[in-house]
């Protein structure tokens, strides 16, 4: 049977490495083109003897690892063809390096370096940069050219400078932001955003307001659909609220 079209979805769990180990070996001998590999547990490192024979993955999702230390298997060399990353947030990203290709990168980590965020933002090839940020970053200090989609868990917005950006997935750090001060000053910052997607960000006491929606608005001034959760809107009289919103 012929392997052009064949396609393979590895998903290797530490905690059955014994048990893996020799049908894996199989699989990767018969020479079929794996494409995905998603390692969940990797309790002794296994995955740099085991599947660091793969050559052609196209996308990776590490979760866990025993040791934090950022796997070799992933070093360019090894993953020339790489397009799609995903990294756990105990994985360690001191010695980050990402595949000429790399189109899409998922990050979970709660320390970002100057040397990390300017080595992303230089990869000409990513279009979609979902990411957890807990660092704070300063005004216009995620700059790309290139990145269309963002999907960020973000104190300050104004961090963002991405002029093509047209989808945009925001989360606040702290649940009692409010978004008429978060997107304050913020007018014409996102003209390129189609599509906008925002995160609860209210108290129990203080729900999405006309002010918030002129502040987002402004920001978006050419936004052409949004998504905003209805719980946002309170639960003393949603549809008022919501209809009040949208006349902002």
């Amino acid at each position: 049977m012929s392997t052009r079209h064949r396609h393979m979805l590895l998903v290797f769990s530490g905690r059955f490495s014994k048990v893996l180990s020799q049908p894996l070996g199989l699989v990767i001998s018969c020479g079929c083109r794996r494409r995905n590999l998603v390692i969940r547990i990797n309790v002794k490192n296994s995955e740099d003897s085991a599947i660091g024979k793969v050559r052609d993955l196209m996308c990776v999702t590490i979760y866990t690892k025993q040791k934090p230390d950022y796997p070799s298997l992933l070093d360019p060399q090894h993953v020339h063809m790489l397009e799609h990353l995903g990294l756990g947030e105990d994985i360690r990203l001191d010695d980050f390096s990402a595949a000429a290709n790399l189109k899409s990168l998922r990050l979970r980590c709660s320390q970002l370096g100057e040397r990390l965020l300017l080595l992303i933002m230089s990869l000409r090839t990513l279009t979609t940069l979902p990411i957890s940020w807990n660092a704070v970053l300063f005004s216009d200090s995620v700059h790309s050219s290139f990145l269309e989609p963002l999907s960020v868990v973000l104190k300050d917005p104004r961090a963002i400078m991405i002029p093509r950006l047209g989808h945009f997935k925001w989360s606040p750090l702290e649940f009692s932001a409010c978004w008429s001060t978060i997107f304050a000053d913020l007018e014409g910052k996102f003209p390129n955003v189609r599509h906008f997607c925002l995160r609860y960000s209210q108290n129990f006491v203080d729900y999405a307001s006309t002010k918030d929606a002129a502040a987002i608005y402004a920001a978006f001034p050419g936004t052409h659909l949004e998504h905003v959760s209805f719980g946002n809107f309170g639960c003393q009289d949603p549809d008022n609220n919501l209809v009040e919103w949208l006349r902002a």
